[in-house]
């Protein structure tokens, strides 16, 4: 009965593939970091109109949690500690950033997932609006860096039949939703049904690797129903979520849905449960060159030399992806640090990655050998291939009218291609150019 069960799951997501782990996955646990051995640098990442505030005079002393600084988000102290002066830092995703220079005063972190918090929330006496607030200034946002209050509002404004919480997979080594979902049941869970209440949704939904062994009770508890999906890639993807759940019935196409990421759902609970900023991160490092590979509690502003560190990496000697190898970008670990908005780095041998681009640069054909293959697996259901020879050829206009702005972005199309033609980056070029 259970492979009849899990053939029906695979069944539903017919076009992912099981890509080979790039490395040891993390096992499913969370290290905290415990000391911190040097000076934090918090971005502050600015408003659309690029401005920010200090709050927080150089040298004053501050408590935990604390307001050093606004701009896209409010930034808050982790601990005790005083400011040190502002500077510059890179921040994946968005670039340069002014940082707040932060100096804790016993250089110890508190672990913000292991507190008591109340275990329940009376609808009745907390309203929507006031929830949204809390975590506004809880400063949580989304894995674009989008505040996460700014969505809820927007979602308030039509009728939501069901909120998702997604716990696949985002590549097999980036495992980070089942490791916190496995490691903080009761604070997703809450965090779900906290957003079930501020949309007035009718239904609950988590979405977990059918071979995850999750806490029914708690789902019990929070009335939210567990369904168990494919570990393919890319099933983390909200639309190839959203086309699995439809083709089992579980969810109509008619009706408006909104998913949300696992970390997002444990930082809402411990807004609105403990009244708790966002102030770090769950950040899973994992790849062929990680040793160590796990997820680490560290605060945002954390220097990511630091935690390669802990995980006994050479800094000079790896390449670090942030993201997955499939669509992330490489960057140079120096100078960058823990967002508010950062999962995961895969890290690689920098001779590992040498002779693989080698090998692509001496096997690169002309042209398309029509296989198939990019076609045969892409889970949005393109042509690839014929958008490739579109944008090749200049005729982008067409490409758009040929579902160019639909592609999810997994990177299948280039992994799958014998002929290892650069599918997925000109398309993302393409994407990126003006329509005219």
């Amino acid at each position: 009965m259970k492979l009849f069960d899990r053939y029906n799951i695979e069944h539903n997501f017919p076009r992912g593939v099981f890509l080979p782990p790039l490395g040891e996955i993390p096992p499913l646990q969370i290290s905290s970091v415990k000391e911190l051995s040097a000076k934090l640098h918090i971005p502050i990442v600015p408003d659309n109109s690029g401005r920010y505030e200090i709050k927080t005079a150089s040298a004053e002393q501050v408590d935990a949690g604390a307001l050093l600084a606004c701009g896209l988000v409010n930034v808050f102290s982790p601990c005790s500690g005083k400011m040190a002066g502002l500077t510059q830092c890179f921040l994946p995703g968005r670039g340069e950033c002014p940082a707040v220079i932060f100096q804790p005063e016993q250089r110890a972190f508190p672990a913000l997932y292991d507190d008591d918090t109340p275990q329940a929330i009376n609808p009745d006496s907390v309203s929507p609006e006031q929830i949204i607030e809390q975590i506004r200034q809880a400063a949580i946002v989304s894995l674009t860096g989008e505040p996460l209050a700014d969505i809820l509002t927007a979602l308030r404004q039509q009728p939501v039949a069901a909120v998702l919480a997604n716990a696949a997979p985002q590549e097999p080594q980036l495992n980070s939703p089942a490791a916190i979902l496995s490691c903080y049941p009761e604070k997703v869970y809450a965090g779900l049904a906290i957003v079930r209440h501020v949309l007035q949704a009718r239904a609950a939904l988590l979405a977990y690797p059918w071979h995850l062994d999750i806490d029914r009770d708690f789902a019990e508890i929070w009335n939210v129903a567990a369904v168990p999906v494919s570990e393919k890639y890319p099933q983390y993807h909200p639309q190839a979520l959203s086309q699995t759940l439809r083709r089992r019935g579980i969810i109509q196409s008619r009706e408006m849905n909104a998913i949300f990421d696992i970390q997002s759902l444990a930082l809402i609970e411990r807004a609105v449960m403990a009244h708790l900023p966002a102030a770090a991160r769950i950040v899973t490092l994992a790849g062929a060159a990680a040793h160590r590979p796990g997820h680490y509690l560290v605060p945002i502003g954390f220097a990511l030399t630091e935690l390669l560190t802990l995980a006994g990496l050479d800094p000079e000697e790896i390449v670090v992806i942030a993201g997955g190898s499939l669509t992330g970008q490489a960057l140079d670990p120096q100078r960058t640090v823990i967002g508010p908005w950062d999962q995961n780095y895969t890290v690689m041998a920098k001779e590992q990655m040498g002779a693989a681009a080698g090998r692509a640069a001496f096997t690169q054909p002309q042209r398309c050998i029509r296989c198939g293959r990019c076609v045969e697996f892409c889970p949005a259901l393109l042509d690839p291939a014929r958008l490739n020879d579109l944008i090749e050829t200049g005729k982008v206009r067409q490409a758009r009218r040929e579902g160019l702005a639909d592609c999810l972005h997994c990177g299948l199309c280039s992994y799958c291609c014998p002929a290892k033609l650069n599918i997925h980056e000109n398309i993302i070029m393409s994407q990126n150019s003006s329509p005219y």
